[in-house]
């Protein structure tokens, strides 16, 4: 069964065809119900530790056959892209202000999404201008033309709440000389418009997902990530609907 036949089950909790329990990172699970239930999971037998699994969607069982979910993928699995190629961040570098210009670096980010944040964040905070602004004092006041928690929010949000079910895009992080560009595959899910969203509305797409990165402390799931950035960023944080993508530009 393909993902795209899957249309009763939420794609996060969805089983990968042809994915085993054993693409599963056992010391990021063992971590995850440690820290979050202080669940001794190594220590559980076998039986028990598919039980966990299974009532947990991290994995799934289809015509008798167990296989890893695409959230459990995308969390728990060194590397997911195996399965889901689409679940990749494309970066790249322009010298310029469009995409028609020289571009300079670019760089494919893979593995489980809390190390993509982490990993983008450290990539594309080396190209944000940081203009130098004198305070009342006039004492010099460096400051990024993004901060970082903007970036990382905006950046995790992506990945929680992007369509993983287009499997031909992956998400686009795009640096030009006056802005970035993150081009998500996947409209506003349910009933959610861009004026909704600017204000705290929240209807997730992959809610297992948002659960699992909520309990890993990388999103909280109220909603509040698009209000900070507005609060942040201003009118030089703009949201658009383009086909079947969502871009969001943080202009510098």
């Amino acid at each position: 069964m393909r993902l795209s036949e899957r249309l009763r089950t939420p794609i996060d909790i969805s089983p990968v065809e042809g994915s085993s329990v054993r693409d599963l990172d056992e010391r990021k699970i063992a971590e995850y119900f440690s820290s979050v239930y202080k669940l001794d999971y190594p220590g559980a037998d076998d039986a028990e530790k598919a039980r966990i699994l299974r009532n947990s969607n991290i994995t799934a069982e289809v015509d008798g056959v167990v296989g890893a979910t695409v959230g459990g993928l995308l969390v728990f699995s060194e590397y997911p892209e195996r399965y889901l190629p689409q679940a990749v961040i494309s970066v790249a570098v322009f010298n310029g202000t469009e995409a028609a210009d020289p571009v300079l670096q670019k760089k494919e980010i893979m593995g489980a999404l809390p190390g993509q944040v982490e990993a983008a964040l450290t990539f594309a905070s080396l190209f944000i201008p940081e203009p130098v602004i004198l305070d009342d004092t006039a004492r010099r006041k460096d400051s990024a033309a993004i901060p970082r928690g903007v970036l990382r929010e905006a950046l995790v949000n992506a990945l929680c709440h992007r369509d993983y079910s287009i499997v031909t895009r992956k998400t686009q992080l795009f640096i030009f000389k006056d802005r970035m560009e993150l081009r998500n595959p996947g409209r506003l899910a349910n009933t959610l418009t861009l004026e909704m969203i600017r204000y705290g509305n929240s209807a997730p797409r992959n809610i297992f997902l948002v659960k699992l990165m909520d309990n890993l402390r990388y999103i909280d799931g109220l909603g509040r990530g698009v209000p900070m950035i507005v609060r942040s960023m201003g009118d030089r944080a703009e949201f658009y609907e383009d086909g079947d993508l969502f871009k969001l530009i943080l202009r510098f």
